[in-house]
């Protein structure tokens, strides 16, 4: 039985590169909250859905795509939000959340299933 090859997690890491940035911004104005965010899919075959080269419907990259496109944009979010008083932490879900809102849009759908795993939480 022919089985995909897992993906290459390293591309992943870009998001996780874009979201270090957005943290950064906490220590420009001075907290110190330690606080982390994810955001991300729990089916077991996202991370294959997502580095696939043609889908049926949606497209691949639908997290990493919308993370490198909008970075700019995360980035004025956090730093509105913390200048108006938000934690770090709360600026961080924000940013986070609209990645989240971005993503779903540009994944392929057959069932709902992927769509509907997708998460912010924060750590």
């Amino acid at each position: 039985m022919w089985q995909e090859p897992m993906a290459n997690i390293s591309k992943v890491e870009g998001v996780s590169r874009i979201l270090a940035k957005l943290k950064s911004l906490e220590n420009r104005f001075g907290g110190k909250s330690g606080a982390s965010v994810i955001t991300g899919y729990t089916k077991s075959y996202a991370l294959i859905v997502h580095e696939r080269k043609t889908t049926r419907s949606g497209q691949p990259k639908y997290l990493e795509q919308p993370a490198r496109e909008l970075s700019e944009e995360f980035g004025k979010i956090t730093t509105n939000a913390i200048k108006s008083g938000a934690t770090a932490e709360q600026a961080l879900k924000l940013a986070a959340l609209r990645l989240q809102r971005e993503s779903q849009k540009l994944v392929p759908v057959k069932t709902g299933d992927l769509k509907g795993s997708a998460f912010t939480r924060v750590e």
